[in-house]
């Protein structure tokens, strides 16, 4: 049977995925900004919101 991965390598892909989180989620933000008018933004933002926290 071989060994799983190695603390460090864990921890090292763990600070990866969350510097890609912290890479997109200003984008998509973005994103629901422009494709959104302006009546309807909050309730985008909101969901978007809700999907993240989940």
């Amino acid at each position: 049977m071989r060994p799983g991965p190695d603390a460090p390598a864990l921890i090292t892909a763990r600070a990866a995925q969350g510097a890609s989180a912290a890479l997109t989620a200003p984008q998509t933000m973005s994103l629901i900004v422009h494709l959104f008018p302006a009546e309807r933004r909050g309730r985008a933002l909101g969901v978007w919101g809700a999907v993240g926290g989940v």
